[in-house]
């Protein structure tokens, strides 16, 4: 039995209930949501031993997508995701479900290769469209391949595509340190951003820029010497991703001094990451001589390699950083022979 109701959207949600399966989608309107009912129960009646619904007529995999993203608000990704799903919902807009198949993904990887893109940007798409076929053939029981975008990633590999970015070893000199901190000793008065403050607290910590500039003062124990970081980023799902990670006394020191005699809300009120970022970027070029191609994120670099030659193991290094797996860690900790060399 189907039910079709308004939701405070505007959308409608079809739910069916039949043979002790459960299903319901949302649409834009009340015909659609009629049509993909009547479609399900239909299937439903000859759903095989897996319990997989064949695709119904019509229904097209932009349809699919549109489905997924309705999850953002739940799982709460990031940006790119959501602009790779508006593109892929998009390109696929006239495709049905029942089709779909490896020459429609190819040859949308030959459009994007073609106006430029490069490896990892068609990696991620990918990726984009494998969580949404995940979705559909697991979640909501729709008889479709979920290893697709999988399966397409691997073909990349094998005709000499990298869908890796170049890993990055970029770290600061003391002389460029050096550098930054009188120019903003220096400019002082005409910084509304504390940049001093805040690049001392990510070698301090390893902490992602974002992660500074949103941290609560109740999730900071001046004790302990230790702050919880919400949300941490993950290559799963962030939500609910809550981490506490040790820092050094320099750290709680500044962090203290910003909270002041607040006890809770941002340590940093009404800093935003992204305007810190290009402050980053735009002081490395005013200094004399310029410093070329150092981003705010390589000092994340530069703090684990420091913690590294302190000699922390690789379990306490992932603790700090987050990282939940060795080849994601190696990517930021920037060993190099000569200081090794040193300790054999």
């Amino acid at each position: 039995m189907s039910t079709i109701s308004k939701l405070p959207s505007g959308n409608y949600q079809a739910q069916i209930r039949k043979k002790g399966i459960y299903r319901a989608a949302t649409f834009a309107s009340k015909t659609q949501a009629a049509k993909w009912a009547a479609e399900i129960e239909s299937q439903i009646e000859g759903t095989g031993s897996a319990g997989l619904i064949a695709p119904p007529r019509g229904l097209m995999i932009s349809q699919v997508i549109d489905a997924y993203a309705l999850l953002e608000p739940k799982i709460k990704w990031g940006r790119t995701k959501t602009a790779n799903l508006k593109r892929l919902s998009k390109e696929f807009a006239a495709v049905p479900v029942r089709s779909f198949n490896q020459v429609h993904i190819r040859e949308f990887l030959d459009k994007l290769t073609k106006s430029g893109a490069a490896g990892v940007t068609l990696a991620g798409y990918l990726s984009t469209l494998g969580s949404v076929l995940g979705w559909a053939h697991h979640s909501r029981r729709i008889n479709i391949d979920p290893n697709l975008a999988k399966s397409a990633k691997a073909a990349l590999s094998h005709t000499g595509v990298k869908t890796r970015g170049k890993q990055r070893s970029r770290t600061p000199t003391k002389a460029e340190l050096a550098a930054l901190f009188k120019h903003w000793k220096d400019k002082s008065e005409q910084l509304q951003i504390p940049m001093a403050d805040i690049t001392t607290l990510a070698i301090e910590t390893g902490m992602r820029l974002a992660e500074i500039c949103h941290l609560l003062i109740e999730d900071c124990n001046w004790k302990a010497r230790t702050v919880m970081i919400r949300d941490r980023k993950s290559p799963t799902d962030k939500h609910g991703n809550d981490q506490t990670i040790p820092v050094t006394q320099a750290a709680i020191d500044l962090l203290k001094s910003h909270a002041g005699k607040r006890s809770d809300g941002r340590v940093f009120p009404g800093l935003n990451h992204r305007s810190v970022s290009a402050r980053f970027t735009r002081s490395c070029q005013q200094v004399d001589p310029q410093i070329i191609d150092l981003h705010f994120h390589d000092l994340r670099h530069h703090a684990l390699t420091n913690f590294a030659n302190k000699g922390l193991s690789l379990p306490e290094l992932s603790l700090i950083s987050g990282h939940k797996s060795y080849d994601m860690l190696k990517r930021y900790v920037n060993l190099k022979a000569a200081d090794l060399a040193k300790k054999i």
